[in-house]
């Protein structure tokens, strides 16, 4: 999702890696350092310590989803706050269709994966992304910043033409119809975001007005 950080970098794969996905991961202009997934075949091993000698191979076997962590601990001065995981996956069908052209199939299965990099992400976090073939995959992230608008900018900044006919996914509503404007302007199609400021209908408006699909979530993530 980064082309200026992508070298060097973790790759963590929730399935097996077998020869053929070990093969596009040692494609040219490709560069990493550690790679956790369930388990390797032979071949896909062979084929990973052949193009990289130091890469840091780690299997960490496949795990119950009924034994993962509940709770996150976060310290305070003077105590611990503990809550509960943001575990939630999304669920397009229960989103509402706010502004604009009603979405296509392919918008919701791309805006889906998304929300899930957004959660992800410190907030105010925005993530612009969209098809790549067959699948949805990311083309810019912004966040961990104090204000949503400069989130907006960092992620068509880095989308760069990408953006064009793309998702946005916000993982909090828009105080302001800046931030949406940004995102329009760089050629997005399609906005989501929770929904919930007292200025929502700027941020509708701004869809309206652009032909832009607005869908809203009812559900708030904001990672710090």
């Amino acid at each position: 999702g980064d082309p200026l950080a992508a070298y060097g970098g973790i790759l963590a794969v929730n399935v097996p890696v077998d020869d053929a996905i070990a093969k596009r991961l040692v494609a040219e202009g490709t560069f990493l350092e550690v790679l956790v997934a369930p388990s390797y075949s032979e071949s896909a091993l062979e084929t990973l310590r052949t193009r990289w000698n130091s890469l840091r191979i780690l299997a960490v076997g496949e795990k119950e989803a009924s034994s993962a962590r509940k709770l996150d601990h976060r310290s305070v001065p003077g105590g611990l706050l503990v809550q509960d995981r943001d575990t939630m996956t999304p669920t397009p069908a229960r989103w509402q269709h706010a502004a604009g052209p009603a979405p296509t199939a392919e918008q919701l299965d791309s805006a889906a994966f998304l929300e899930v990099v957004c959660k992800a992400c410190l907030s105010n976090a925005v993530v612009v992304g969209g098809r790549d073939g067959r699948v949805p995959r990311v083309f810019g992230v912004g966040g961990g910043q104090v204000d949503r608008l400069n989130s907006c900018r960092i992620a068509v900044a880095k989308a760069g033409e990408l953006a064009r006919g793309g998702v946005a996914v916000s993982d909090a509503f828009f105080p302001f119809g800046d931030g949406p404007q940004v995102l329009i302007d760089a050629g997005v199609t399609m906005i989501v975001h929770p929904g919930g400021s007292k200025r929502d209908d700027e941020t509708f408006e701004h869809c309206r007005r652009s032909g832009v699909t607005c869908m809203t979530t009812g559900t708030r993530h904001f990672r710090h």
